[in-house]
């Protein structure tokens, strides 16, 4: 039986740089019509310095450092972007593992997927908005192992967050492969669960995973 790999989807396979670009201006434009003046570079430099503290929740930790009482605006998907070369990681990983992903994403995750051409890829795809549990809880791993039908020691995980990524699916028994992009980058490893593997790019597992 092969073994599984489960990915994570923002700033692991999807870059998400044009979009928290675009939240940061918002979340600006909005701040400045309270009264509250902060660039988008000072924006992005708290919210990078949150990541560096290990901060659990960064985005939500700087809204409410500001002391605002309104909602931040929302997120948008309209400017992600799949990294370069991930389709054909993929498709060079597909004929020898099987494929799922596990992710902290909003309604449609299988619609973008599809848009991006890498649907096809994955046997399970679990998204928090689609089961009502996100990541670090132990139970979308749960769920995610459960659909595939394997233990935790089949399965290695990839995920760019230490949090929500590394040190759940650690806990719960699988690998874990930490990839440095986006603001994950930022974080400090945990002592306790480390990861197993470090790379930069996702075109590094055809190596590791050899």
């Amino acid at each position: 039986m092969k073994e599984w790999i489960f990915f994570d989807v923002g700033e692991t396979l999807v870059n998400e740089y044009n979009s928290y670009e675009e939240h940061f201006t918002n979340c600006c434009l909005l701040l400045n019509s309270l009264g509250i003046y902060v660039t988008p570079k000072e924006y992005r430099e708290k919210i990078e310095s949150a990541y560096k503290e290990n901060n659990t929740r960064p985005l939500h930790h700087v809204w409410q450092s500001l002391n605002v009482f309104v909602e931040k605006p929302k997120w948008s998907h309209d400017n992600e972007v799949l990294y370069s070369g991930v389709p054909e990681v993929l498709d060079k990983l597909s004929k020898n593992y099987s494929l799922g992903v596990i992710a902290n994403q909003g309604e449609g995750l299988t619609e973008r997927l599809k848009e991006y051409g890498i649907e096809h890829y994955f046997k399970v795809i679990i998204s928090s908005a689609d089961v009502g549990i996100k990541k670090p809880n132990l139970e979308i791993f749960e769920q995610a192992l459960l659909e595939a039908n394997i233990s935790p020691k089949e399965a290695i995980y990839v995920g760019d967050r230490v949090d929500n990524d590394i040190i759940p699916s650690k806990k719960i028994g699988m690998r874990a492969i930490r990839i440095k992009q986006g603001l994950g980058k930022f974080h400090k490893e945990s002592e306790t669960y480390p990861s197993d593997m470090i790379i930069n790019d996702l075109s590094e597992l055809l190596c590791l995973l050899d």
